[in-house]
């Protein structure tokens, strides 16, 4: 993790979630890594670069969260099921993806780049993100991705 000081005292974390790779084929998702933020980050700025392969092509991502003390799993959102629910088990769940993310269609061969602003959950130490093809799934395009974090 490159940690860089700027003049207005706030600390910037800058790393490379995903080089630059072919997404897999069949619109599966591929399993990212799990990329250090700095902890207690007021904002994460998802950097994405796609190129497509086929006509129509884009991406979609999951976003999941790492949490400070349990950093071994990441953190997806749960849902109630009332309607499974029973005498015995009164409180019944559903774990979901916390957020799944698509891209715009590339209209073209060019790179579409883009960055989006999240605030991660409080108690974030890093963030994994899974990405799949979409649209054109039979000619897989290419996905960079760099997670920037701030603090202070």
């Amino acid at each position: 993790m490159t940690v860089t000081s700027i003049p207005d005292s706030k600390y910037v974390s800058d790393v490379w979630s995903r080089l630059a790779a072919a997404l897999p084929a069949a619109g599966a998702f591929s399993t990212g890594s799990k990329t250090e933020i700095l902890p207690g980050s007021d904002e994460v700025a998802i950097v994405s670069s796609y190129t497509r392969g086929g006509a129509g092509g884009s991406f979609k991502m999951r976003v999941w969260w790492y949490l400070q003390g349990d950093e071994d799993v990441p953190v997806g959102q749960v849902f109630r099921d009332d309607a499974n629910a029973t005498v015995a088990d009164p409180i019944v769940t559903v774990d979901a993806y916390q957020l799944v993310l698509q891209g715009e269609t590339a209209a073209d061969a060019n790179p579409v780049r883009r960055a989006l602003l999240m605030t991660p959950p409080p108690g974030a130490v890093a963030v994994r993100l899974d990405a799949a093809e979409v649209g054109a799934v039979g000619t897989p395009g290419t996905l960079a991705l760099r997670v920037v974090s701030r603090r202070g």
